[in-house]
């Protein structure tokens, strides 16, 4: 078969398929289509180092389009495998078509030397996520397990997160529907007020007629509306000694926050000097022991944070959804 550079050089006359010429009449514009692509893809194939992005798009444009069909193929998988001029198999083939179709072509001319294993598993990421990881980690030395292995764990971080935001959403929420039933009770207990009110005149109209038989019942419903009614005193009362009650426990907490972190600092600058050890595994064993700190350290807080109440509890949610979706965007920066 005649050595295509380009598909665009492609001539009627030299059409063959499968090795068998093609009268140039017989040929339909389908056919001719499909048998440019086939041309170039052999091309491709035999230079796939240099030419992955090439080779992937054209094998994309032939199965999106079902050429292959015109060739005397039944399925993508069947000419891929079977076609007698270049032949792998199926998935290979799918492998250099999630790289065109998730990579950039400048992105895939810089990385092709990762080989085509990693990069297919680096499209997990997204082209975004794997050049970030790229520029942070040398892949090149590690295998393709370690390198699925370091993708499920940048993962699991993410998701972490995520759902440590999730949690602290649904905290707020709960603050939300309780300070609502709070409300409605207050609402309740000024409607039996208005209407205890309302009795109370009704029955001082009618205690003009009988003033002796209704004093008891008009001092009766005097006493439940001062029972229903707290005074001036005693509301500042429950104020105050729940405001002492919020600030013990908000002590308590920061003072334990505090001491932990204190020890945390400790253990944390021992590791920092590890991280810039010549040695690889030793880096490796530092970092992993950062992310299980900070995972522990967030889980405690947030444990700590969803036990106070009111607005103490909102001004600590609201400042780890602000840090944490600092941390989140800063993760998906390039």
């Amino acid at each position: 078969m005649p050595e295509v550079h380009d598909i665009t050089e492609y001539t009627e006359e030299q059409t063959t398929i499968q090795g068998i010429p093609v009268i140039d009449t017989a040929l339909t514009p389908q056919m001719r289509e499909a048998v440019k692509i086939h041309e170039a893809i052999i091309h491709h194939a035999g230079e796939a180092v240099t030419h992955l992005y090439e080779m992937g798009r054209q094998l994309k444009a032939m199965r999106d389009g079902k050429y292959y069909s015109h060739l005397g193929y039944e399925s993508f998988g069947q000419y891929v495998e079977e076609n007698g001029d270049y032949s792998f198999k199926e998935r290979q083939a799918y492998k250099y078509i999630k790289i065109v179709e998730t990579y950039s072509d400048s992105f895939i001319a810089e990385n092709q030397g990762l080989g085509i294993e990693r990069l297919e598993i680096l499209t997990a990421l997204g082209e975004r996520g794997a050049a970030e990881l790229v520029a942070e980690t040398d892949l090149a030395g590690m295998t393709a397990a370690e390198v699925k292995q370091l993708i499920r764990d940048k993962q699991g971080l993410g998701e972490q997160l995520s759902l440590l935001t999730e949690e602290l959403e649904k905290a707020k929420s709960g603050e939300d529907l309780a300070a609502a039933e709070k409300q409605r009770e207050l609402d309740d207990a000024e409607k039996k007020i208005k209407d205890l009110e309302k009795k109370l005149k009704a029955e001082k109209k009618k205690s003009k007629e009988s003033i002796g038989e209704k004093d008891g019942e008009i001092m009766l419903l005097k006493e439940q509306l001062s029972s229903a009614t707290p005074s001036a005193e005693q509301i500042e009362k429950i104020k105050n000694e729940a405001d002492a009650e919020h600030q013990k426990e908000i002590s308590a907490i920061k003072a334990e926050y505090e001491a932990k972190l204190s020890a945390a600092e400790d253990k944390m600058s021992t590791i920092e000097k590890k991280t810039r050890s010549a040695d690889e595994a030793e880096r490796r064993a530092a970092l992993k022991v950062y992310f299980e700190e900070t995972q522990k350290n967030i889980n405690a807080f947030v444990e700590k944070v969803s036990q106070l109440e009111g607005e103490e509890r909102e001004k600590f949610s609201k400042g780890v959804i602000k840090w944490l979706t600092a941390v989140i965007e800063n993760l998906g920066k390039e």
